[in-house]
């Protein structure tokens, strides 16, 4: 039986082998692959002729097929199927360059053929993004909103990635960049009261750390200064106490002194004598529970603020338990003794505002700047 066994698991490995074989992985169109694993093959040199032969024909339909997914791409007069397409023949060309010394020469006109097209489609691109930050520069002088200037500067980068090049580029990026970048100053305090707006400063101007692209965020700045200004505006905490109790009886036997006794041989003993002893434990388990609001309101001095007021809320609880004990303390286990005898010394507020406050900033922060 064993030996059943191990001839079929020898059987299915070799299967699995098989499968993966660059002959197989071809005979099943995965090319690229079949490329990859019949390269591999050749630089450790193993089946050298076999391999080469499936690297050519692997090659061949990535030749092919990258070919029919340009033409299908340059229909349409959108950059991003220019920008695709122009990624599929970097695709090929790195496949070329990876199986060059197994590939005949023949495919070196072909590969000067594919790349002086690809170099078309690069030109085409440069131009288009040249023209498109154009665009946007001529909009933002225009109309000053930073979107255009934000716009004008990721066409310029992409310009620049794509080969573009103009003695002005360095200049327009700097420009573009400055003018897109949008200053926010935040203010945050609470909307009733002032018993909690040093913790509400000290929570909420960790928002000036942030790093962004677009935004430069101040903390209770100077208002005209700034392109936005946020406005936080909380709540007074919403506490709810919930409270209930239960109470156990217990019983203890303890010593109770000794009684005198004479033995039959004459002699005084003492013997222990024991009562039983009562006491009880009312257990008062409370939850505090907090809930608490914030209202996000956002001005614009010149239409750069593209923010959504929010509402934000958050909740917290904290569970408290103490006890009151009675009756005979030596009846009492020892884990009840010593505990305060207040109901009302729940004090978990602070603990809860902390929490509460760090899971509105936590909100806030990932809903305008994440």
């Amino acid at each position: 039986m064993k030996a059943r066994n191990s001839l079929l698991f020898l059987v299915a490995f070799c299967i699995i082998l098989s499968c993966g074989s660059p002959s197989k992985l071809l005979t099943s169109g995965k090319y690229d692959k079949a490329f990859d694993k019949a390269l591999s093959g050749l630089e450790k040199g193993k089946n050298k002729r076999e391999n080469k032969s499936v690297l050519l024909k692997a090659f061949n339909e990535s030749v092919k097929s990258t070919e029919e997914q340009v033409e299908v791409l340059l229909v349409n007069p959108d950059i991003k199927y220019a920008v695709e397409a122009y990624e599929e023949y970097s695709q090929l060309s790195n496949q070329y360059q990876s199986g060059k010394t197994w590939l005949s020469g023949d495919y070196a006109n072909k590969m000067a053929d594919i790349n002086a097209d690809q170099e078309s489609v690069r030109l085409n691109i440069v131009d288009s993004y040249w023209a498109y930050s154009q665009e946007d520069i001529d909009n933002y002088e225009s109309t000053e909103q930073k979107v255009y200037a934000q716009s004008a500067f990721e066409n310029l980068e992409k310009f620049e990635y794509y080969g573009g090049e103009s003695p002005d580029l360095k200049t327009l990026k700097e420009t573009m960049y400055e003018a897109g970048v949008i200053k926010i100053n935040v203010k945050a305090e609470q909307r009733w009261g002032f018993s909690n707006n040093w913790d509400i400063d000290n929570t909420f101007d960790d928002l000036e750390r942030i790093s962004t692209k677009w935004y430069d965020i101040t903390y209770d700045g100077i208002d005209q200064d700034y392109d936005c200004l946020m406005q936080i505006s909380l709540s007074d905490i919403d506490y709810d106490v919930r409270q209930n109790r239960d109470t156990q009886q217990y019983s203890e036997e303890v010593q109770n002194g000794y009684t005198t006794q004479v033995d039959t041989s004459g002699n005084t003993i003492q013997i222990p004598k024991y009562e039983t002893v009562y006491g009880s434990v009312i257990t008062y388990r409370t939850r505090v529970t907090g809930e608490w609001y914030a209202d996000v309101e956002w001005l614009s001095r010149n239409g750069d603020c593209e923010f959504r007021n929010e509402r934000f809320s958050a909740d917290d609880f904290e569970d408290c338990e103490y006890y009151e004990t009675s009756g005979d303390q030596r009846a009492i286990p020892s884990q009840f003794l010593n505990q305060s005898a207040f109901r009302d010394d729940c004090d978990v507020e602070e603990e809860i505002q902390d929490e509460l406050l760090d899971d509105l900033y936590d909100d806030i922060r990932r809903e305008y700047f994440r």
